[in-house]
Formats: structure tokens, C-alpha cells, sequence
């Protein structure tokens, strides 16, 4: 899915115990919300073995909203929503997200299985919410003269660099886990591999008969280090480890292979909407892709590169209503000569909101992007109305028969909408409903300014600068749908964003309609 994908919406707060002043013991469940176990007990008894595992994911609001739902049948169709939100592969049907949390559920009763709901100690809750560590080590405690020294664990997760103790404090089989009481908040996506010190025996955590690592290139490394390179490595690492855990505790639901294991791939994109045929709108989704982000390969003497771009649309009820996909492949001079790729997949949907889902995959990586927006689509009966603006790197004159064709015009595409100075700023659009004369000939006025959305600076001096560029013409043309292209002079630009304001009237009703959309100028 570029970036992690996102788990704002799922945040989870422990419930804390102070047992020192260093440390904070953590309770096996999540925080209950007023009235839980009651509604809790409303549930089938698959529901309730779901449940418990999903507690850590959903956070307070949306155990109430799942709570609250009355039969079986409507519960099962929000869970479905919310594991189709969180897919991070949301064109694919595969969801590697839910795949692996219900794995991870199923290990967590198997291998730290406790006889109180929810069917784990600590150990089952980090491993549903962080998965499997790459070590784990374990003390399984004593008694001398200075008193009970309770059994321990401790893991180490290596793609996160974080680390967890565990502690059986009442020596019943109940580990719980401690977090040092100051949170200290890392920035960015998780860091990659590190190594620390570790504490007694330590030997990597795997189950027998069960593979449950993901990745391969985890175990590998750790297959090579000795227990004398782990030794070796203590103090500020350790400390950080976890520091880490606290940070990642408090700021995630949960953490999953591909949030780890996949590199974020850099992709534009934009999806403009234009009226169609047969109550329908032409629905362009456009994507650019820096060249340099790709791998390049060698194929016939010839560097090469292939990205596999894929779109799923969905109405309200996330049922799918549409779904395309198309391969980018560039190769020779056309790959070195552009330094963004574009590609473009063409649509027809009805009119109404939609969920859109994005993905991007470079064939010769593991790099990939997922996104997900919601977009309105207007009927277009408006006299006159107009089409969404369509930013564009070229458009020129053109036969059939080549890519991002519109009528005799080939509109490339341009989702980054950055121009650098002094190239100049080039859209297009089409506009609909114009009255016609007896020979069927359309006249209309277009007018269009340009407005800076921040304040220009001089020097060490914030400028307001309330219009850069206004201008308006008039033309006409044969029907009642006029396309038009317009290509915008920078000079009077300077670094920043902008907005353009595009107003057409019709001459022979005076009426008009607007569209307005942002871009930005680059040095």
C-alpha cells in the first residue's frame, strides 16, 4: 500500500497498573468500554472467539458501533467493511491483513493459551497485534536469598527493532507484559534491521511444525549470527528496543508482515471525470510514475522496466462495481528520456459516490503503493456544465490509434500537477448543455485566473499577492459539447501552490458554470 499503510482510525490504549516507578504492567485484555461483557455475551460463540481477537484492532468506538449491531448477519457485514478498509491490497481479492491476524489468533490460543478470556496471556496479545519475534529468550526463574525471582521472557522483534519483556508475576502460566513508564515517540515507518543484546538462552522462536514467519530473509539472518555477536551487543541498543515498544504500543493497532517486508513504491495519481454515453461519466484514473523509483533490468540488450497498475471502484456498500487493470511497460530511450511514466485506465461509471481503490506494483521489486479516495460524480445537467479539469504534461493534435487519446486531441496526463518555470501550465476540459443557433453552432465566453494560495515572500517579507494571472476570450464551435485545452504562460509565476479558477458562460442563455483545481510551480 508508498507509505505504511494507515492505522489512525484503530489506536489502542492499555490499561496501566503502576508498579513501580520505572515500570508499568500491562493487563492481558484491552480496555473495556461501559457495559462490555454484557454486550459481549449477546454473540455467538464463533462471534465471541472473533471478537476477543479483534479487540485490540478496533478501539473503543468501534467495539460500540459492532456491539451495537443486533443479528449475526449484520455484524459479519461490518466486519467485512472494516477488513476491506484495512486491506493492503484493496484491488486484489486476496487480504493479506485478515489472513495473517487469523493465523495469528489461532497461534496465540495454541502457544500462550490461557484458561480466562480472552484465551492468551500477553504473550498471545503482542503476538495477534506484532506477530511472531525474530528471538526469544526465557528465564524460567528462582528462588535464593533475596527472594522469588519470577519467570521471564523476552522477545525481539528485528524489523522493528523493538523489544518485549514478559513477566509471570503470580506463577501461574499468566505472562503479562511491562512497558517503561516515559513514552518516547520515534518518528517515520518502522527502522530497518538492527541487533541487540540479548538475555539468557537465546534461540529463535520456532514452534515445532509451524513456519509462522512470513519472511524468509528475517530467519536467514538470524540463522548466521552466533550467540556471542548477540551478547556483544547491549545497553543504548536494548534501551532503544524498547523505547520502541512503548512508542509502537501506544501508536498502533497492529503491525503487519507487508507494513514491514514491503518497500513504499512513489506513484501520482488523479481521477477526473468527464460526461459519458448512456447515463454513464468516462471516468479517467491517471497515474505518473517517477522512472528512477523502478528497478531496472536488462532485456535483449535493452534497460527495461514493468509496473502491473490496478483500480477497483466500489459503491457505498463496498459492493464492486467496476475494476480495471493495466501493465506499464517502458523500455530503451523512452525510459531514459522520461522522468515521470505516465499511464491512464478509462471508466464508465453511473453517476453517485464511490470508494476507489489504487495499487501499484513494480514487476521487479517488491516495491508497491495502495490508496484508497472517495469521489462524487455529477450527473452533468447542468446548462451548461463542466467536466472536470485535467492537468496535462502535452496535448497536441493527434490521429487515433495512440494512448490518452480525447477526440483529435492526445491529452498526456499529469496527476503531480507540478510545472517547472518556465514551462507552461497546460489543462483541459470539456463543457456541456451550450445552446445552439439554427445551424447548430455553440458561443461561449471562457474566463480563467490564476490565485496563489500562499503568501509570496520578498526577501524576509510575506507578500499577500491576491491575483497572479485573469484573462478571458471568447469562441464557439460546432454543437452543444465544446472541448477545450488551454496552455498558461508562467512567467508571472513564481514557487508555490495555486489555484485556477475556470468560469464559462454562454452567450445565447448567459448562464455560467465554474470548476476550480489546485496545482503548484516548482524551480
Amino acid at each position: 500500500m508508498k507509505k505504511r499503510p494507515s492505522r489512525g482510525n484503530m489506536k489502542y490504549r492499555v490499561a496501566l497498573i503502576i508498579l513501580s516507578g520505572a515500570l508499568l504492567l500491562a493487563p492481558s485484555r484491552a480496555e473495556c468500554i461501559p457495559g462490555e461483557k454484557k454486550l459481549v455475551a449477546r454473540l455467538t460463540p464463533d462471534e465471541i472467539r472473533e471478537y476477543y481477537g479483534l479487540q485490540y484492532l478496533l478501539g473503543d468506538s468501534g467495539k460500540k458501533e459492532y456491539l451495537s449491531l443486533r443479528t449475526p448477519g449484520e455484524r459479519a457485514r461490518w466486519l467485512d467493511r472494516f477488513w476491506i478498509e484495512a486491506d493492503p491490497t484493496p484491488t486484489t481479492d486476496e487480504n493479506e491483513a485478515r489472513s495473517e491476524h487469523a493465523q495469528r489468533v489461532e497461534m496465540a490460543r495454541e502457544l500462550f493459551g490461557w484458561k480466562k478470556p480472552p484465551g492468551w496471556d500477553g504473550r498471545g496479545e503482542i503476538y495477534i497485534r506484532f506477530g511472531p519475534p525474530s528471538l526469544r529468550s526465557s528465564d524460567r526463574g528462582d528462588v535464593n536469598t533475596t527472594g522469588l525471582i519470577s519467570p521471564t521472557e523476552y522477545w525481539y522483534y528485528d524489523a522493528l527493532h523493538m523489544s518485549v519483556d514478559f513477566t509471570d508475576t503470580n506463577l501461574m502460566g499468566n505472562f503479562t507484559y511491562a512497558i517503561p513508564q516515559k513514552t518516547v515517540k520515534i518518528p517515520g515507518a518502522p527502522g530497518r534491521s538492527v541487533s541487540l543484546s540479548n538475555r539468557g538462552s537465546a534461540r529463535p522462536f520456532t514452534p515445532p511444525n509451524i513456519d509462522y514467519i512470513a519472511h524468509a530473509r528475517t530467519r536467514a539472518a538470524f540463522e548466521k549470527w552466533t550467540l556471542n555477536r548477540i551478547w556483544e551487543l547491549e545497553g543504548m541498543q536494548a534501551a532503544r528496543a524498547k523505547e520502541n515498544f512503548t512508542a509502537y504500543a501506544e501508536e498502533y493497532a497492529a503491525i503487519y508482515t507487508c507494513d514491514t517486508e514491503w518497500q513504499p513504491l512513489p506513484l501520482y495519481f488523479d481521477i477526473a471525470s468527464f460526461r459519458g454515453g448512456d447515463w454513464s461519466d468516462r471516468v479517467d484514473v491517471s497515474f505518473e510514475i517517477p522512472a528512477k523509483a523502478l528497478k531496472i533490468e536488462k532485456r535483449d540488450m535493452k534497460s527495461s522496466a514493468d509496473v502491473e497498475l490496478r483500480v477497483l471502484v466500489r459503491d457505498e456498500k463496498m459492493h464492486k462495481v467496476a475494476s480495471d487493470s493495466v501493465d506499464l511497460a517502458i523500455s530503451g530511450s523512452a525510459l531514459a528520456n522520461a522522468p515521470l511514466l505516465p499511464a491512464q485506465i478509462v471508466l464508465a461509471l453511473e453517476p453517485g459516490r464511490y470508494n476507489v481503490a489504487i495499487e501499484a506494483r513494480d514487476k521487479s521489486s517488491n516495491r508497491r503503493a495502495a490508496f484508497r479516495t472517495k469521489i462524487d460524480l455529477p450527473a452533468y445537467t447542468g446548462s451548461p456544465s463542466i467536466s472536470d479539469i485535467q492537468f496535462a504534461s502535452s496535448i497536441e493534435e493527434t490521429e487515433a490509434n495512440r494512448r490518452f487519446v480525447k477526440g483529435n486531441l492526445q491529452v498526456v496526463p499529469h496527476p503531480l500537477r507540478a510545472y517547472r518555470l518556465p514551462d507552461p501550465v497546460m489543462f483541459y476540459f470539456e463543457i456541456y448543455g451550450l445552446g445552439t443557433d439554427e445551424e447548430g453552432v455553440a458561443s461561449y465566453k471562457v474566463e480563467y485566473k490564476i490565485v496563489p494560495l500562499e503568501k509570496r515572500r520578498w526577501g524576509p517579507v510575506l507578500k499577500e499577492t491576491p491575483l497572479a494571472i485573469s484573462s478571458a476570450f471568447e469562441t464557439g464551435g460546432y454543437g452543444k459539447t465544446q472541448p477545450q485545452r488551454l496552455s498558461i504562460a508562467t512567467d508571472e509565476l513564481w514557487e508555490g501552490p495555486f489555484r485556477l479558477d475556470v468560469t464559462v458562460t454562454d452567450l445565447r442563455t448567459s448562464r455560467t458554470a465554474a470548476r476550480s483545481a489546485t496545482f503548484s510551480i516548482v524551480e
